[in-house]
């Protein structure tokens, strides 16, 4: 996830930085070996290399030697006190269970603490449960889970409590295990069926959508966000996934983020919560994040996560429209979509990221999120810049590397936001060492949610810290289905979802701006060495080449028109009325104006002014300009 991480990364791709202006372009080798990069196409996926299972070796003192031989052989020659998960596996094979055993087992084997945290919801269960309620209170304990829990269950670990072999044993420090051993203690919480039903291969959560329970995402976010990213990881180490797939990989991982774990429900969140994080270095690997801090108020929710170990960029979250007062954020604001509680937030945002930066050795962050969530994620954007230039490059935030924002289905912002947005990168351009920014957008072009408010964050000219990411997706259906397009996840499990044939356009600077730099130097040379001869072959890469740039280029100027939207600062209730009722009227003037006062039918300016015609038409505008002038923006 740094610079050295491959391409598939989800940050090392996004900059392009080509030493290629410097080569000597007089080489004809050279040359040719362009033409063959310009015209290559690769269907398979470059390789990624699959995980490389470690095993700690002794220790090289004798002390821990002695106590890991101690711990094996008590291990092996006396039973350990696995009572309570016997008989907690015992319960899944009844049709009835008393709760309270089942609380008291439970209790036993993942903690007391994670099971309080629970209560309320274990409260409202019948004293009999029956086996899906068990499946689904087993979910509850994984979307709760906590590094105290992870702690405490390493502890009963090394005391032979609980029978899971760790590839460090003895170890009473999360930091000081390996990611395998990790995946282990997190997995005992999180897919429980593993150890209780070990022959039958079991998972947790494809248990739960077998069954005919309802389940309810908000109050399970964590569990099925490490289902899926456990069912990417395990495609990507099967080598499933072709070059366009890990193109859009970061998409993919950031999606989940923006739609499941943003979307927890307020009252189940409390810090330290775990969740995964794929990342991509020369071998596949998952690292895990707590959650350091969390803001919930007047429909704000956004959450900052932080990794356990190693210098990964922290991860700000933030929630999209999914309850009453996040709605009226959305239909109620006359600033824009959001912007008034942001705006009373934006002390709250700076504190937490603050105390990040200040904490981390090399501070770097991506923003994500999906709807309104999206919009904050933008705003929040472009927070961290204006505090880092009014702390003149001094401060906390001025030490941030990186600031990536992902917005998925994102509304677009008002026009101070986007005066600021442009003020602050005019600022940066004078900077000698920026922060490297990618704007990184996915949306359905159908989805008429994307169209209310002014801009989205983008910077026509080149400017090099700067580079945008877009994925603009098309399908069969209409702005009809806009709940569709808005709603339905972009990606199954890693790959983009080809639902409603789904097809997409994917825009990346840095690839254009490597693909322009590498015509200009072939252009270059042939004009240089005209009398040099190419093969027929080497002529058509070039024109394939030349195609290639154009469609690009194409495809930047398409991308580029959806990010203006259709006012200037209108939250969505007051962008549907306008689409509404303001709209179809001046649609109606124009026709009328078009067909009865074209230069074959004017009508003399005695009986125009007389006529009905006419009379209609100005209070058609009268109407529409005193709405527009009183009520929206546009």
């Amino acid at each position: 996830m740094w610079e050295s991480i491959l391409s598939i990364s989800r940050f090392s791709w996004f900059f392009h930085s080509s030493n290629s202006k410097n080569m000597t372009i007089s080489s004809l080798d050279y040359v040719k070996k362009l033409i063959q990069e310009l015209s290559s196409s690769p269907k398979e996926a470059s390789s990624v290399l699959k995980r490389k299972i470690t095993t700690e070796s002794w220790s090289s003192t004798m002390w821990e030697n002695l106590l890991y031989l101690f711990s094996s052989l008590r291990m092996k020659f006396l039973p350990p006190p696995t009572s309570n998960i016997s008989q907690l596996k015992n319960l899944l094979t009844q049709e009835q269970i008393e709760k309270k055993t089942f609380i008291e087992y439970a209790s036993n084997v993942f903690g007391k603490r994670i099971i309080k945290t629970i209560q309320e919801a274990i409260d409202s269960l019948p004293n009999f449960i029956q086996k899906k309620d068990l499946l689904y209170i087993f979910a509850m304990i994984g979307h709760a889970l906590t590094i105290n829990d992870l702690n405490d269950l390493l502890n009963r670990v090394n005391t032979g409590e609980v029978p899971l072999k760790l590839s460090r044993s003895l170890s009473t420090d999360l930091n000081e295990l390996s990611s395998e051993d990790m995946e282990k203690l997190v997995g005992f919480y999180r897919n429980p069926l593993e150890h209780l039903l070990p022959n039958e291969k079991k998972i947790l959560w494809e248990e739960l959508e077998k069954s005919d329970i309802s389940l309810d995402s908000r109050i399970l976010a964590n569990e099925e966000y490490e289902y899926h990213i456990r069912k990417l990881a395990g495609n990507l180490e099967k080598e499933e996934f072709t070059e366009a797939d890990l193109k859009l990989l970061p998409f993919a991982v950031s999606e989940q983020l923006a739609r499941i774990v943003a979307y927890a429900e307020p009252h189940t969140i409390c810090e330290h919560m775990i969740i995964p994080l794929p990342i991509f270095t020369k071998q596949q690997d998952i690292v895990y994040y707590q959650l350091k801090n969390h803001i919930n108020e007047k429909g704000l929710n956004c959450y900052l996560f932080t990794s356990l170990k190693g210098n990964f960029p922290a991860q700000l979250v933030f929630r999209g429209t999914d309850d009453v007062e996040s709605l009226s954020r959305n239909i109620l604001d006359p600033n824009g979509i959001g912007k008034t509680v942001f705006d009373g937030c934006k002390e709250k945002i700076a504190k937490i990221l603050n105390s990040y930066c200040e904490s981390t050795t090399k501070p770097a962050l991506e923003i994500t999120g999906h709807s309104l969530g999206g919009l904050d994620a933008q705003r929040a954007t472009v927070l961290c810049l204006e505090r880092l230039n009014q702390e003149n490059n001094n401060g906390p935030l001025s030490r941030l590397s990186r600031i990536n924002c992902f917005a998925f289905c994102s509304p677009k912002l008002d026009q101070a936001t986007i005066k600021s947005w442009e003020e602050q990168i005019d600022v940066l351009k004078s900077h000698s060492s920026p922060p490297k920014i990618s704007l990184n957008f996915c949306y359905h072009k159908n989805d008429l949610l994307i169209q209310a408010g002014f801009k989205n964050l983008y910077i026509k000219e080149d400017v090099d810290f700067l580079q945008e990411n877009y994925l603009q997706i098309a399908s069969d259906s209409g702005i009809l289905a806009t709940n569709t397009h808005h709603r339905e996840p972009f990606f199954k499990v890693g790959k983009f979802y080809t639902k409603d044939n789904r097809k997409y356009i994917h825009y990346n600077s840095a690839a254009l701006a490597e693909r322009r730099e590498k015509m200009d130097i072939l252009q270059e040379f042939m004009e240089k060495e005209s009398e040099v001869a190419f093969s027929q072959e080497e002529l058509e890469m070039i024109e394939l080449s030349k195609k290639k740039l154009a469609e690009m280029e194409k495809d930047k100027k398409e991308i580029q028109s959806y990010q203006e939207g259709y006012s200037s600062d209108s939250s969505w209730g007051i962008f549907f009325a306008y689409k509404l009722f303001i709209a179809p009227g001046q649609w109606i003037s124009h026709w009328v104006k078009l067909h009865c006062f074209s230069q074959e039918r004017r009508l003399s300016d005695s009986s125009r002014k007389t006529s009905f015609v006419y009379e209609l038409l100005m209070t058609s505008r009268r109407i529409s300009h005193w709405v527009k002038l009183h009520c929206i923006k546009v």
